[in-house]
């Protein structure tokens, strides 16, 4: 393994051999990085999980959250707020736009110059998509929803004070959820980042990252291989 100008707040968890690392900034987590990976320049904020052999990351903005990318990847310019999930191998994705979510995306995929608040889910082989637009994406929800049995896959993005999420399957991306917020049962894999005050999380199981959570946190039951970053005062 080589890890070079590490800056502060960083989280390593369970790197293989042939790891290369280089100018990690501060709030990084990287959990579970098999061998032959080479992350450079990644900025703070970053989530990084299980991420498979020969990927290749390079320039990823804050707050990026990549889950799951098997081996072969290549990922290039992406901006702040993506959000990548399951992508299989061969994949080359290319300048993608702000607040980008891909899904599902199968080998062989060409995503060129896709803009803001993007969705792709359960794309096939040689495909040429561009300009896309949005789709199975829950964003900007107003105060009072109730969202119950969300299945595997999801991702919910700007969610206002008052929510109650229930029942929430594994691969799990929740970001920016304001204060008042209560998670219960969520499943393994999840991802939250940017949680407010007065926040009340139960039942979290393995592989749970939590990033930036402001004061008056309660966390009941975590289990194993969980990781807290930047928690300030006040936490329980």
């Amino acid at each position: 393994m080589v890890v070079m100008e590490l800056e502060c707040e960083m989280v390593l968890v369970g790197l293989e051999s042939g790891v290369v690392v280089m100018e990690l900034e501060s709030g990084m987590v990287l959990m579970g990085l098999e061998c032959e990976m080479v992350l450079m320049g990644l900025e703070s904020g970053v989530v990084l999980m299980g991420l498979g052999s020969g990927v290749v990351l390079m320039g990823v903005a804050s707050w990026m959250v990549l889950m799951g990318l098997e081996s072969g990847m290549v990922l290039m310019g992406w901006d702040s707020a993506m959000v990548l999930m399951g992508l299989e191998s061969e994949t080359v994705l290319i300048e993608l736009g702000s607040e980008m979510v891909l899904m599902g995306q199968e080998s062989g995929m060409v995503l060129m110059g896709l803009e803001s608040v993007m969705v792709l889910m359960g794309l096939e082989s040689v495909m040429v998509l561009m300009g896309l637009e949005c789709g199975m994406v829950l964003m900007v929800l107003g105060s009072g929803m109730l969202l119950i049995e969300l299945e595997s896959g999801m991702v919910l993005m700007g969610l206002e004070s008052g929510m109650v999420l229930m029942g929430l399957e594994s691969g799990m991306v929740l970001m920016g959820l304001e204060s008042g917020m209560v998670l219960m049962g969520l499943g393994s894999g999840m991802v939250l980042m940017g949680w407010e005050s007065g926040m009340v999380l139960m039942g979290l199981e393995s592989g749970v990252v939590l990033i930036g959570l402001d004061s008056e946190m309660v966390l009941i039951g975590l289990e194993s291989r969980l990781v807290l970053v930047g928690l300030e005062s006040g936490m329980a």
